[in-house]
């Protein structure tokens, strides 16, 4: 030990030489790597998003059309109403929904009930056609309506209010309304 001259450089530290040797290694190896891999094509790529995209489409498509009878009820829960029908068509991209022989009752707690009970409201066919690019706002826009074969106990009270059958109300004049900006009533 008395002999040896210690370095100045730290054990981990290398010459300018060594690094740029080690530069250049670590460069080769890249481009090594780099030619290794075949290039994918950019169809490829778009083939892969494509088949991605429309497995989504499908399984969200089923899961619709699985939810659809509870979704219709939902929306008619609010009037006092139970809904059923014997078919929907839907187009998701082109708007419309169909519905045949849909039939609404008066709901009540039970069930059997519910099925067994009159309807106040029976269609043949309702078909409309709804603006898509609203339904990403969360709103509903109806562009055309079109009923076949309606048969349903409307009544209307002294106040002016309508009613489906003896207890779904429909519409109450009287009702305070909900004040709009005047962007929602250029929108509409």
């Amino acid at each position: 030990m008395l002999g040896k001259k210690k370095s100045k450089r730290k054990p981990t530290e290398f010459s300018p030489e060594e690094r740029e040797r080690r530069a250049e290694a670590t460069r080769a190896a890249a481009a090594s790597k780099k030619a290794a891999q075949p290039h994918r094509p950019w169809w490829r790529r778009l083939a892969k998003i494509s088949v991605i995209t429309l497995a989504v489409l499908v399984v969200a498509r089923l899961i619709l059309a699985i939810a659809m009878p509870w979704i219709v009820d939902a929306a008619v829960r609010g009037f006092g109403l139970r809904a059923s029908y014997d078919s929907l068509r839907l187009s998701l991209l082109g708007g419309s929904v169909e519905v045949t022989n849909l039939a609404l009752r008066t709901r009540t707690d039970d069930s059997d009930a519910d099925a067994a009970s009159t309807p106040v409201a029976d269609v043949d066919r309702i078909h409309f056609d709804l603006d898509v690019s609203r339904l990403f706002t969360g709103r509903i826009a109806i562009h055309d309506i079109d009923v076949n074969g309606v048969v349903a106990d409307l009544r209307r009270d002294a106040q002016g209010r309508f009613t489906l059958g003896a207890t779904a109300l429909l519409f109450d004049p009287n009702a305070p309304t909900e004040p709009t900006t005047e962007a929602e009533e250029s929108t509409d």
